[in-house]
């Protein structure tokens, strides 16, 4: 199965999200996106 470009580029920014997330320690809590 082969994902369009707009399909890939959202699965990457979900994965540079998570990324972020892992980064700033916020792992178990709460996912509200908050701008810092």
């Amino acid at each position: 199965e082969k994902l369009s470009t707009d399909e890939t580029k959202e699965m990457s920014d979900i994965q540079k999200s998570l990324s972020s997330l892992i980064k700033g320690g916020y792992v178990g809590k709460p996912a509200r996106m908050k701008g810092d």
